[in-house]
């Protein structure tokens, strides 16, 4: 998971389809007692604590720190320990084990070493429903970057961005916080997003209700009073790890170099620690009672006039929480916890080896904690025991009372626990189809919309839900592209020559005459369709059955289009484009060597393709291919759409979604990060539009 590398780095640190010209000619190859309740705070180091910058002027990825991007049509988002199965050629991009790409134009955020701008003085208060434009922290030069966004998450709810932390009051009273500002509240029925414009937040604690706190990245911190809320000064720009209080009056926020400040009810204010090490956990009983955490530095105790340090067993420690002044837990690396007893620190044994990053004290008998290895441990008051299932990594757990508990972690992964066992939210995890990639998108209308990806799912939106259906409960083949006739007339293409039909009611296995797999389809009516794929394979259906017709290329084709029956375009690999004129299929010119990803276009002088190596789109106008500026730092698009010729979309790496006016391409700001990858997109006009990607995302706007 993300935010593992960045835990064990603190751990180094303490220690157009004609024969025209080509222009240019071919381009290069929860408590609510005054005890309080912890908030999850993996410790880490600021130095590897970077926030991917989504705006449109950005950088490309580091060139030292990646590799080049996966390869086409083949990438699974999905990490290495998903249980979704793997695609053919599928290259795992593990963000926390594998060499991918970091996010484009990084930001570093050791402010030791760098000093981030100015930001404005004022204080953004705003309603807790409000969408705010992110200018900066007040008063103290907090980086924030364009969140705000019409675009909503239809999957997973009720986001999919990586949740660090979780909070709980009550079971009608949840608060979650994550990646890119990410806030989200769970009031019994529903998960509702909250948007405040802050960066990435990575703890939120509650006194009581109505009176919530979040902290994170460059010195962000939000609050909440009742039903309004905003960022408030913190005085850094240090990374903030952690926070906690005994009361409204009395709370702390930990962080980077040392960083310690307490809210009094009026101010924060920063406390010395005696420490440069990163602070990432802390945990309060009272106003002369908390406790702090130095990774493997010794723990800190706060008597009310300063912190101190209080001899411990050796350990690197990650979260800290309790009951009360004699009832506290501590966990962190292999799998190791202690306990104070009022007394002294001892070691308790626990079932795991793994690197516990939070815990959650609810009572003497009554303890979670969670870590990297996407179990869940539970304190009975004389041992821990382990969950025997296995999640994605989690990042943070909460508990309210004996019977209600939360777990939050990647993806936007949401686990409750009801007193008997933990189930995965249905709220959240209705169409997560194991974590898979979602391929392709096509719909009829905005209540008629299909997605298709790994894992022999179909799922369709009906303008209230997304449903999911499976093909078949043996078979487990790879769907990739989808077309719709009408809502009674469906088409899914997929691996092996894969070919499944919709007739309103059911779907059924249509005989297909290849093996090869097939990557797209597209047709003008019920009765000319088309499908291509893998060596050049292309076939048609006529109403009544699919024949493979003679292709002009062996090279894969990744693509289909078209204007009416005599009038059709497929793209692929090598910049391959060739032109069915009703006849037969030639080869045309495409103005680029690169891998042809996707094709779309609203007329046949108005023609679109999206290459992989250099992200490129060129544009058809009838006589000549020209490359058009993307203005984006993504390195790969994979799929384009245009419903006019001032209305295109396209999709690709870091969660980079384009739009064109009819004048210029420009990044639009969607709610997706840099892990997530938008590999096919769908409009029914300018005013809805659907993207689809890894980690099962659906995005809708804008």
């Amino acid at each position: 998971m993300r935010r593992l590398s960045t835990l064990f780095a603190l751990i180094a640190l303490a220690t157009g389809c004609g024969d025209a010209a080509v222009e240019g000619g071919d381009a290069d190859a929860s408590d609510t007692s005054a005890t309080g309740d912890t908030a999850d705070a993996d410790a880490v180091s600021d130095a590897d604590s970077a926030e991917p910058d989504t705006s449109a002027d950005s950088d490309a990825p580091d060139a030292a720190d990646s590799t080049a991007p996966d390869a086409p049509s083949d990438v699974a988002a999905d990490t290495a320990d998903s249980a979704a199965p793997d695609a053919p050629s599928e290259v795992a991009a593990d963000t926390a084990d594998s060499a991918a790409p970091d996010a484009p134009s990084e930001v570093a955020a050791d402010t030791a070493d760098s000093a981030a701008p100015d930001a404005p003085s004022d204080v953004a208060d705003t309603a807790d429903t409000a969408e705010v434009e992110p200018d900066g922290l007040p008063g103290d030069g907090g980086i924030i970057l364009p969140y705000a966004t019409t675009w909503e998450w239809q999957n997973p709810l009720p986001s999919g961005l990586e949740l660090n932390a979780v909070w709980a009051a009550g079971p009608a009273d949840v608060w979650a916080v994550g990646e890119y500002g990410t806030i989200v509240h769970w009031d019994g029925a529903r998960w509702r997003r909250v948007a405040v414009g802050a960066s990435t937040l990575r703890a939120v604690w509650g006194s009581a209700r109505g009176d919530r706190w979040a902290v994170g990245y460059g010195g962000t911190i939000v609050h909440f009073d009742g039903d309004s809320g905003g960022l408030v000064a913190s005085g850094t720009t240090a990374e903030l790890w952690a926070v906690s209080g005994s009361g409204p009056d009395d709370v702390w926020a930990v962080g980077a170099q040392g960083t310690i400040l307490h809210w009094d009810g009026a101010a924060w204010t920063r406390v010395p620690s005696g420490t440069t090490k990163t602070v990432g956990g802390v945990w309060a009983a009272a106003p002369n009672d908390a406790w702090a955490l130095t990774g493997d530095g010794p723990i800190l105790h706060w008597d009310g006039a300063a912190w101190a340090g209080v001899e411990t067993p050796a350990g690197t420690w990650s979260d800290v929480s309790g009951t009360g002044p004699d009832d506290i837990w501590v966990v962190g690396t292999a799998g190791v916890t202690l306990h104070w007893d009022g007394a002294a620190w001892t070691s308790v044994p626990s079932n795991t080896t793994a690197f516990l990053t939070s815990v959650k004290a609810v009572s003497a008998r009554d303890a979670w904690a969670s870590g990297t290895d996407g179990r869940i441990q539970h304190w009975d008051g004389s041992a821990w025991t382990q969950s025997d299932d296995v999640v994605p990594d989690i990042n943070g757990i909460t508990a309210s009372g004996a019977n209600d508990a939360w777990a939050v972690g990647e993806y936007g992964y949401i686990r409750h626990w009801d007193g008997a066992a933990w189930t995965s939210d249905p709220a959240n995890n209705a169409v997560r189809n194991g974590y898979t990639t979602l391929e392709d998108v096509w719909g009829t209308s905005p209540t008629d919309v299909w997605a298709v990806g790994y894992g022999n799912y179909v799922l369709h939106w009906d303008g209230v839900a997304w449903t999911p259906t499976r093909l078949f409960e043996v078979t487990n083949v790879n769907t990739n592209a989808v077309w719709a006739a009408a809502p009674d007339d469906v088409w899914i293409a997929g691996d092996s020559g894969a070919i499944y039909h919709f007739d309103g009611d059911d779907w059924a296995y249509v005989a297909s005459p290849t093996w090869q797999d097939l990557h797209d389809l597209w047709g003008s009516a019920a009765d000319d369709v088309w499908a291509v794929g893998a060596s050049g394979v292309v076939l048609h259906w006529d109403g009544a059955a699919w024949t493979e017709l003679e292709s002009a290329t062996g090279e894969d084709l990744k693509g289909v289009w078209g204007f009416g029956p005599d009038e059709v375009c497929a793209a692929g690999a090598a910049g391959t484009i060739q032109r069915w004129d009703g006849v037969q299929w030639e080869l045309v010119p495409s103005g680029t060597t690169d891998e042809i990803l996707g094709i779309s276009g609203s007329a046949p002088d108005d023609l679109w393709i999206a290459t992989y190596a250099h992200a490129e789109l060129h544009h058809w106008d009838g006589a000549t291919w020209s490359e058009v500026a993307t203005n984006s730092a993504t390195p790969v698009l994979y799929a384009v759409w245009s419903t006019s010729r001032d209305d295109a979309w396209a999709a690709g790496a870091y969660g980079r979604v384009l739009h064109w006016d009819g004048v210029a391409w420009a990044e639009v700001a969607v709610g997706a990060d840099y892990t997530q990858y938008g590999r096919g997109v769908w409009a029914a006009g300018p005013d809805y539009v659907v993207v689809v990607g890894t980690q099962s995302m659906i995005l809708v706007g804008p």
